[in-house]
């Protein structure tokens, strides 16, 4: 769930549909271990999701990349290595420092620390969460709809898991 979350978060919009192929095929094989999801947004950007239990990495070791391709620049960050760094290319831009491409240091921080920081912050002061209950409703869609994808074989709107979708005019 929270891959979609972020993806929709990145985008700046809502998910319209995906197209989810899902597999459990790593030793135990008892629970979907792999998916590759395939996401369209309200305004008709598209993203991917590769998500695998079963790489071979080192032991205490794991990968996380995020890129982002848009029309006049792109972005890459590895969160999960040492040092994160996200390189961003801007192919044209009024801040001449942030041309070509560049190097931005990520300050290391516990991202797991920093949620709770904020729920107690929340609770506390009585502030409003980052995070919305329609945020978490929205990607619970979006997982629900891969799986209907992933079983039923077919692009699914997120419309259909929540019986949202325009219905056609009687003729």
């Amino acid at each position: 769930m929270y891959h979609l979350d972020l993806v929709r978060w990145l985008a700046g919009q809502d998910i319209d549909s995906v197209s989810a192929e899902i597999a459990a095929i790593g030793p135990r094989e008892s629970a979907e271990d792999n998916a590759l999801v395939s996401v369209t947004f309200a305004d008709g950007a598209m993203g991917q999701l590769f998500l695998s239990h079963t790489t071979s990495l080192p032991v205490g070791h794991h990968m996380q990349r995020v890129e982002v391709y848009g029309t006049t620049g792109s972005a890459w960050a590895s969160p999960a290595i040492q040092s994160p760094v996200l390189r961003v290319f801007v192919e044209s831009a009024a801040d001449q420092a942030l041309l070509g491409m560049t190097d931005i240091r990520v300050p290391e921080t516990d991202p797991w620390t920093r949620t709770i920081e904020h729920f107690v912050t929340c609770i506390r002061d009585g502030a409003t969460p980052l995070t919305t209950f329609d945020d978490g409703r929205r990607a619970m869609q979006a997982v629900l709809a891969s799986y209907r994808s992933a079983a039923e074989g077919r692009r699914v709107r997120l419309c259909e898991i929540s019986s949202e979708c325009a219905m056609p005019a009687a003729a």
